[in-house]
């Protein structure tokens, strides 16, 4: 993946062109066929992914088809900060996928190496987490006021 490439990813949007270089150094290209399964849910979870081409269908085994995501969308950033196990299962859809994985071994070199990268990713994948937690939360709190 090209520095200019991720450019398409609302979670990399704050990051210089330095950033983006060595950002992109450090990820590993993987291709998922139609059906294939890319991590199922309960398998340790390895890092951030993005999807750069092709979609993804993500589903839970307690709430079932979660939908999909397709490109320029990331699935796992949580696991950069504390790994454990992944919550989902994410299945190439009928186009299959392109996708580039941040490990969490690459972030920690990040993290070492490009202290201010490594800061920027963290702050945006808190940042989408709590948007998706105020998301949740609104039709909790329309419901019961």
């Amino acid at each position: 993946m090209t520095p200019l490439d991720l450019e398409k990813f609302d979670l990399l949007q704050a990051l210089d062109d330095h950033e983006r270089e060595a950002l992109s150094e450090v990820l590993e290209r993987q291709q998922v066929g139609r059906g294939e399964i890319l991590f199922e849910e309960g398998d340790p979870a390895n890092g951030l992914l993005l999807i750069a081409e092709g979609r993804l269908r993500i589903k839970c085994l307690r709430t079932g088809d979660l939908g999909e995501l397709g490109e320029g969308q990331t699935i796992g950033s949580a696991s950069l900060a504390g790994p454990g196990p992944r919550e989902a299962t994410a299945i190439g859809a009928p186009s299959g996928a392109c996708v580039y994985l941040l490990s969490c071994d690459a972030f920690q070199s990040l993290v070492r190496d490009e202290p201010q990268l490594a800061f920027k990713i963290v702050e945006a994948a808190l940042r989408d987490l709590a948007d998706a937690i105020r998301e949740g939360l609104t039709p909790i709190v329309a419901a019961h006021g």
